[in-house]
């Protein structure tokens, strides 16, 4: 039932919103104002995102999801 819903989103649509987290992650992880703990719980939050990131390079819907997402910016 929830892959038919109209609220789940598809994995193009998730993209976008994944390199806004990691650029995020990314300003917190460089800011020297913040305490420490905080710049390392990014630093390894980034990390697991860059795992992660690597998996779905391997896979198939990945790869044609991306193919989805340049086709409509292509529009």
């Amino acid at each position: 039932l929830q892959f038919s819903s109209n609220k789940t989103p598809l994995i193009s649509e998730c993209l976008p919103m994944l390199t806004d987290i990691r650029t995020a992650l990314d300003s917190v992880r460089n800011d020297e104002s913040l305490p420490n703990v905080i710049r390392v719980a990014a630093h390894a939050t980034r990390l697991v995102a860059d795992k992660y990131d690597n998996l779905c390079d391997e896979s198939e819907v990945y790869k044609i999801a991306i193919g989805e997402q340049n086709m409509l910016l292509d529009v």
